[in-house]
């Protein structure tokens, strides 16, 4: 398809034209003061790149529709250092090409008169009574410079007179790009009872309306995410809206699409950078625009981020920043930057309006590189600065030690004015003062105040005899400087110097106790600032036999105390802390086994005092077998054995106590087993008893008899005969048997419980 034109315009004025959007409360207001015949000036003011000049050309397109308006576009930018005269001179000039008018050139020798008195109306009289001749002057605030020759002077007095000579027909629009109360006196006496107008940011639905404007030519279209981004990222500002759409849309159309491309917020993302570095030159005009408080505070804001921070943070960053005081022109500067639209408080804190400005800040202008606006910041103290600059050079110290203590004191943070008193001082061999002010310095600008402040420090300690001070001396060059060489070597010799001293004393010493902790720590200290790793390591190891030694007689004493618990802890703890002095340690298997020795005779202990038996049994054993001679363990064994030995007969006699017969079976829902088993065997035997009576009868009674007759029951029989032999041995099971078949009814009837 054929590449359609890139319908957004970033840098260049666009009034009048379709890129023109929004504004309309700005047209509303010059309207306003157009139509009131009490009032014939107005005063638009904004940040530089805000549409200011597109304002003025979209008037000068407008004013001829809305009434008999005759507009005249004039810029001032280059005309600041000119005379009045030629400034007039080009105003008429400027005056005449808008209307199409034929007059003869003013007079440079008597411009002046001529313009009010002849050449305005001579304007004039070339339109109707009711007509009104609008003067859109541009960047007039260029003319607020006394640097810039005299126009200024001579010419705002005369502008007052003009603005009074024809109140009705002459109609004046200032553009300025900074703040009314920012200018002059001189320049602020002519807008007295001029009401002033800002140009902000554009809302968010004109920058909406701006964005789609490749719509309205079909080259590009967007999507609703799209637009938001846009308006995320510029917040309304037209130009960097412009600048950021139109890197969209080249972006888009690099490959040639063949339908028209449809924008995403990821593409709008991808489009920041380029964005930000063709808007390069516009941003540096904006930035050179800020006064250097806005500059540090505007800096400081963007580097810490997109989030909203308060005013206290805000000063607790400036101050971590090398902002050490924040005077007025400081504190004030996040309300200018607001009313310039820079910044916006909410209820949270400050942050950016436009967060594209915000991230540019950041990456180009970071606080570490505006610190030289600091010096600027109070114009007072930069000029006592510079009488005293000169005072130092014509060789003038006191004149310039008062001058620049005054400009320290208009403007603390004054850099170059502490580095100027801090020389003077340095050159006075006033080294403790020098090093007060540049100590002072160093604590918000370490960078400047730092090659100063080692040299002060090296002279201050090689002119003292003072070993401590010098060592102080050379500890605060170390802070400053970790790798300055001549204050390393004088540092590591006296604390080896002393570290040798203490190890002397230690070695020199005969017995090595408690005592010698106290100059072995000291010894330690020293070669550890000195950096001598073998000798901190001997002394260490020193250290740490002595305290083994005094931590064994510690276990030695908790062993005697039988206190075998802490004396395992402490010794686990040795080999823990000692490992080196492996031989010198305690056994901590035998500590284990002692710990476990007391421990199940303590619990034996508690099981006897409880008179749990079996518990003390167990844990007696336990005993036995680690120390069979362990205090008076064998006999508390045998005492235990006993006690549960006559527990066990205790209970065996009393489970063969007779049972209560008394009791009848009505009497309980439930029987006993054993006293059921009981009843069954009494039943059968009181069932089996009168036939066990007569086989038993008839058996032993003819046994009886055969004995009696055989006379077997002589006592004088010295031996028996075989055959007797087997009669007798039936004698004994008859008698027996006789007399258990006589008693056997009577034992079943006692034997059984229930009758």
């Amino acid at each position: 398809m054929m590449i359609p034109l890139n319908p957004y315009i970033a840098g260049n004025p666009v009034g009048g034209g379709e890129a023109f959007i929004g504004r309309a409360d700005v047209l509303r207001e010059v309207l306003r003061m157009l139509s009131r015949p009490s009032e014939n000036a107005l005063l638009l003011y904004g940040q530089r790149r805000i549409g200011k000049t597109s304002v003025l050309q979209e008037l000068r397109e407008r004013l001829p529709t809305e009434g008999n308006y005759h507009p005249v576009y004039f810029d001032l930018q280059d005309q600041a250092s000119v005379p009045v005269s030629q400034l007039l001179r080009s105003l008429a000039q400027r005056i005449c090409q808008e209307l199409e008018l034929s007059i003869p050139e003013l007079d440079e020798a008597n411009a002046e008169a001529a313009f009010q008195e002849t050449f305005l109306p001579e304007v004039l009289d070339h339109f109707p009574e009711e007509s009104q001749i609008v003067l859109l002057l541009d960047e007039f605030d260029v003319l607020d410079n006394p640097s810039e020759g005299k126009s200024s002077e001579q010419f705002f007095p005369y502008l007052r007179n003009l603005l009074m000579a024809h109140l009705e027909r002459l109609q004046f629009v200032f553009v300025i790009g900074r703040r009314p109360e920012d200018l002059t006196n001189i320049t602020n006496s002519v807008f007295k009872g001029i009401r002033s107008f800002p140009v902000s940011l554009l809302t968010e639905e004109d920058t909406g309306n701006l964005v789609c404007l490749s719509e309205k030519n079909e080259s590009l279209l967007w999507s609703d995410d799209a637009v938001k981004q846009v308006y995320a990222l510029t917040g309304g500002h037209p130009f960097l809206t412009q600048q950021l759409c139109q890197e969209v849309w080249e972006a888009q159309y690099e490959d040639d699409p063949e339908d028209i491309p449809t924008v995403e917020s990821e593409q709008v993302h991808i489009s920041i950078a380029a964005a930000l570095n063709g808007a390069r030159q516009a941003l540096e005009w904006l930035w050179k625009g800020l006064a250097p408080a806005e500059r540090i505070v505007a800096a400081a804001l963007a580097e810490a981020g997109p989030r909203p921070i308060s005013q206290e943070i805000l000063e607790q960053y400036l101050q971590d920043s090398g902002i050490r005081i924040l005077i007025g022109e400081l504190q004030n500067a996040p309300r200018v930057l607001e009313e310039w639209d820079l910044i916006t408080a909410r209820e949270d804190g400050f942050c950016f309006c436009v967060e594209l400005l915000r991230q540019w800040i950041a990456e180009r202008k970071p606080l570490s590189r505006v610190q030289e606006d600091i010096d600027r910041i109070q114009p007072m103290a930069e000029s006592l600065f510079q009488a005293a600059y000169s005072a130092y050079y014509s060789s003038d110290f006191d004149q310039a030690i008062v001058w620049l203590e005054q400009s320290i004191g208009f403007n603390p943070n004054h850099i170059r004015a502490n580095q100027l008193l801090a020389e003077i001082f340095l050159a006075q061999e006033n080294l403790e003062e020098a090093r007060r002010i540049l100590e002072s310095l160093y604590a918000y600008q370490p960078r400047a105040a730092k090659p100063r402040l080692i040299q002060v420090l090296l002279n201050q300690a090689s002119n003292t005899q003072v070993e401590k001070r010098r060592l102080a001396r050379y500890e605060r060059i170390l802070q400053i400087e970790p790798r300055q060489v001549e204050a390393w070597y004088e540092y590591q010799k006296i604390w080896l110097r002393r570290g040798d001293s203490e190890l002397a004393h230690y070695e020199s010493s005969r017995n090595h106790d408690s005592q010698s902790l106290g100059i072995l720590d000291r010894a330690l200290y020293a070669f550890k600032q000195a950096k001598a790793n073998d000798k901190a390591e001997y002394v260490k190891l020193e250290i740490e036999k002595i305290e083994l030694q005094q931590h064994i007689k510690e276990l030695s004493s908790l062993e005697k105390q039988e206190n075998y618990r802490e004396a395992l802890e402490l010794g686990i703890s040795l080999h823990q802390h000692y490992p080196s002095h492996k031989n010198e340690l305690p056994d901590l298997k035998l500590l284990k086994s002692k710990f476990e020795l007391f421990l199940a005779y303590d619990k034996a202990t508690e099981a006897l005092r409880n008179k749990d038996f079996n518990v003390a049994q167990r844990y007696l054993i336990e005993v036995i077998k680690i120390d069979p001679e362990f205090k008076d363990t064998a006999y508390q064994l045998y005492i235990t054995v006993q006690t549960i030995k006559n527990d066990e007969v205790k209970k065996k006699t009393e489970v063969k106590k007779k049972p209560d017969v008394k009791k009848n079976l009505d009497d309980s829902d439930a029987l006993p087993t054993e006293e059921i088993e009981f009843i069954l065997i009494s039943t059968f035997i009181l069932f089996l008893s009168p036939f066990i009576f007569l086989f038993l009868f008839f058996f032993g009674m003819p046994s009886l008899i055969y004995a009696s007759e055989r006379n077997l029951f002589n006592k004088k029989l010295k031996r028996w005969k075989s055959f007797d032999f087997i009669f007798t041995f039936f004698l004994f099971p008859g008698i027996i048997s006789f007399l258990l078949g006589y008693f056997l009814p009577f034992v079943q009837y006692f034997l059984t419980p229930y009758k």
